[in-house]
């Protein structure tokens, strides 16, 4: 029960500290990480040239539970060029996902919760570089089979 407890306090602190999330750039990806239900959520957006990844390329990206989400979305609210985004999400089995607004309503002692881990702000940042370290091998690999 006190290992419960414990999570929601970090959780609590981590979302009251960084409320909705942010954005940055780390070698010239954009990058945003988002709060969701509870959990974080981290996406880089892709490069121009990069429209499309066949389904081995997105396979071959390793972040925390894989990647969950590719999708178009646009550069702003009043441009009509969209961009192309993926992502991964921190609400895996053996991940506490909980908002941290209703933990009173939830029973501590429930084998539910026992041995899951709340991902901070921090794991979903590092997580983000890892793979854009990744896309940037795989966009160097892409330009030297082109040559």
């Amino acid at each position: 029960m006190e290992w419960f407890w414990e999570q929601c306090i970090v959780q609590r602190l981590d979302f009251a500290t960084l409320r909705d999330g942010c954005r940055f750039r780390y070698r010239d990806y954009a990058c945003s990480i988002e709060r969701r239900c509870g959990h974080w959520e981290g996406f880089v957006v892709l490069h121009g040239d990069v429209v499309e990844m066949d389904i081995a390329a997105l396979d071959a990206l390793t972040v925390h539970g894989g990647v969950t989400s590719f999708e178009r979305v646009k550069e702003e609210e009043n441009s009509k060029r969209a961009l192309t985004r993926i992502g991964f999400h921190c609400a895996h089995r053996g991940d506490f996902a909980l908002d941290p607004l209703s933990a009173e309503h939830v029973d501590p002692g429930s084998p539910l919760w026992r041995g899951q881990t709340f991902r901070t702000f921090s794991y979903v940042r590092d997580q983000l570089r890892a793979l854009v370290d990744q896309l940037a091998a795989q966009q160097t690999s892409r330009k030297s089979q082109k040559e």
